[in-house]
């Protein structure tokens, strides 16, 4: 995503494997179909920054880049002058404008794909009732307990 519109947070247990998009959600996952208890349970849930596939794809010049490399490797093109042409073609700016259309396309497809935590932002404290329902913690409007920078 852009910097104007930042990947969304995800949510999860402490070294949970799958995070899910909302703390509520993670609560009611844990909780589910679980027996009902006779006092309340204190849960944890944590915040976390996220990247997106679209965070990983490289620049137009490091592909281009990329692409002269593979080019011009041992026994590929063995002529010094050729070495030069395609350096020059991958140079070009028509070249390296339609590189960036190509991979900005790339991102804006991948996009809303699938995210990646990235660094832990906080811990939401919930209670859970004996009859599975469920509230944040009284006192914490925002995040209980602040971890890092988003």
């Amino acid at each position: 995503m852009t910097p104007e519109t930042p990947n969304p947070p995800l949510y999860g247990l402490p070294d949970a494997e799958y995070l899910l998009n909302t703390p509520e959600a993670v609560v009611e996952r844990e909780f589910d179909g679980s027996p009902e208890r006779l006092f309340d349970v204190e849960f944890v849930v944590e915040e976390w920054s996220a990247t997106g596939l679209a965070d990983f794809v490289p620049s137009a010049d490091d592909t281009l880049r990329w692409i002269a490399e593979k080019m011009c490797e041992e026994d590929m093109i063995a002529w010094e002058e050729a070495h030069n042409d395609v350096h020059e073609a991958v140079a070009s700016p028509v070249a390296r404008e339609a590189m960036e259309n190509a991979l900005d396309h790339l991102r804006s497809d991948l996009t809303p794909a699938f995210r990646f935590a990235d660094r832990l932002i906080g811990k939401i404290h919930f209670i859970v009732h004996p009859d599975n329902t469920f509230e944040r913690k009284p006192g914490n409007a925002a995040l209980d307990e602040i971890v890092g920078q988003p």
